[in-house]
């Protein structure tokens, strides 16, 4: 279940970082035209495409054979039967790709593990940050009666006065707090102060910010996130600025402008995890004095574009992130449904015992017994003497199978032989290498041919032979290895006569 949270971490992230970086890269044009609410308001778009997964399920793919449908985890085949062998050799670029998908699997839960606790000790010293910050402003501060915030709001709003914090500020989600410097302000300035945090606390930015943190805490591994977090901010109190100085004219814009000054006066400028103030950096404060005497009215066609421009990128998103979802996380998904017992599943060439804690086949059993008259008389008629191309455990036979979470049907086409990576793989026959390539599935694959016998070797680490080569029985022409869908080193290894799939189990020697 962790691996599967972690996946869907990932996949956030990545949407939440191309939306952040197309954000960055149109705003020059948007800050032409959109507000600085806007600009403020743009980014929980962002946040939230961050945590909340948006999943379309992918639709399975089946092959029809027979009246059944068949799914084969090995390889796709057409009707008749025939083998695919369309797929080219794989660039380098491609070998690298792989190489690291199989390295990030075989490590996922690792990675899952360094990002839970990294998440746990993130968030923990965040909460226990911001306790310490209201011990201490409830020891160094007292409660005040303030008469004036009834000109700003009807909400219980606590009120503290200290010596220890020179710029005022709001904290508190359930108890809101406005905490206000011990230092000499005029009335106008006074009232400066109330109608700049109040129009925080109307606009709830204390539960925004505690958003953001738990995105980031979420994402820590992400730098993107943090410049997100700090865009924040600065949009934060630009648009708070513009707010307040909406209706202000141009002789209240410069006392307002001189109230935040006479605060930087006063003393430090530190920002306070998670709260809001007046106070900021030079650079911030450049740009909202700028924004302040250069202030304009947004027409109405600006605001219909804006908003339009808004569902135009969350639809983007809920599709992007939907898509990534459903067709990365289906299989974690199925792979981590528990249940407590092993469960047995008879087929018609055997059985197959899988374990419902982890998903993964036990055991498979083959009957002899279970094959068709016709089908032992064609084994039995079989005039190519076959080799074992590789000593080992017969880890996945030949055979119809049923998967016991998607309870889909799905042909087997041959045996998977397990053996350590490296190990050599011999040609069963004698005859002509007639495809050596790659896909998805099979990884590196080899076929040789000899009349109407056909063999196929996949999941090769190395390949040692090219197409056209003449190969005998026993000749090494490869190496064991995991390049397709595998959970460990083995060889799957295929045999077809007469464009027919035969189980290599009773025709090898």
């Amino acid at each position: 279940m962790l691996e599967y949270i972690f996946k869907a971490i990932l996949i956030t992230s990545l949407i939440g970082t191309v939306l952040a970086i197309f954000i960055t890269i149109i705003k020059p044009i948007t800050r032409k035209y959109f507000s600085s609410r806007w600009h403020y308001y743009v980014w929980i778009v962002v946040l939230i495409a961050m945590i909340f997964p948006i999943r379309f399920p992918e639709p399975i793919c089946t092959q029809p054979n027979d009246d059944i449908a068949f799914y084969s985890p090995i390889q796709e085949h057409s009707q008749n039967g025939m083998l695919d062998t369309s797929t080219d050799v794989p660039e380098p670029s491609s070998k690298i790709l792989n190489n690291l998908k199989l390295f990030a699997k075989d490590h996922i839960k690792t990675f899952a593990l360094i990002w839970i606790l990294g998440f746990a000790l993130l968030f923990l010293s965040k909460v226990l940050s911001y306790g310490f910050f209201v011990l201490r402003l409830r020891t160094c501060s007292d409660i005040i009666s303030c008469s004036e915030l009834k000109r700003f709001t009807d909400g219980k709003i606590i009120t503290r006065v200290s010596d220890k914090f020179s710029s005022p500020l709001m904290v508190g989600i359930f108890r809101p707090t406005l905490l206000l410097p011990n230092t000499t302000m005029s009335e106008e300035q006074f009232n400066n102060v109330l109608s700049h945090e109040l129009t925080h606390y109307r606009r709830k930015d204390i539960i925004y910010k505690w958003f953001v943190c738990l995105v980031k805490c979420i994402h820590w591994f992400n730098p993107i996130v943090y410049y997100i977090s700090k865009q924040v901010n600065i949009e934060c109190e630009i648009s708070c600025d513009a707010e307040v100085v909406r209706d202000m004219t141009e002789e209240q814009q410069t006392r307002y402008i001189d109230t935040i000054i006479t605060l930087i006066a006063a003393g430090n400028r530190k920002r306070t995890i998670i709260t809001t103030g007046m106070v900021s950096d030079k650079k911030t404060l450049k740009r909202r004095f700028m924004m302040i005497k250069n202030k304009k009215r947004i027409s109405k066609i600006a605001v219909v574009i804006s908003v339009v421009f808004v569902i135009a990128v969350i639809c983007a998103t809920i599709f992007a992130s939907g898509a990534l979802n459903g067709k990365f996380i289906d299989e974690v998904v199925q792979s981590d449904v528990k249940d407590s017992k092993l469960e047995e599943i008879k087929t018609e060439t055997g059985k197959i015992i899988y374990d419902n804690n982890t998903g993964d086949v036990v055991s498979v059993v083959s009957d002899p017994n279970l094959v068709t008259g016709e089908e032992s008389e064609k084994i039995v008629n079989a005039d190519e003497d076959i080799e074992n191309p590789i000593d080992g455990e017969i880890s996945m036979t030949f055979g119809k199978f049923e998967n016991p979470i998607t309870k889909e049907i799905y042909q087997h086409n041959g045996i998977d032989i397990k053996a350590p990576e490296g190990t050599d793989v011999m040609s069963s026959i004698t005859g002509t290498v007639t495809e050596v390539g790659y896909d998805n599935e099979k990884g590196n694959y080899i076929v040789v041919e000899c009349g109407n016998v056909k063999t196929l070797y996949a999941q090769l680490a190395t390949t040692n032979v090219k197409k056209g080569d003449e190969v005998t029985v026993k000749q090494s022409i490869g190496t064991v290895g995991m390049t397709g869908t595998a959970t460990g080193a083995h060889l799957h290894f295929e045999i077809i006569i007469d464009g027919e799939y035969r189980d290599p189990q009773f025709l090898m020697r």
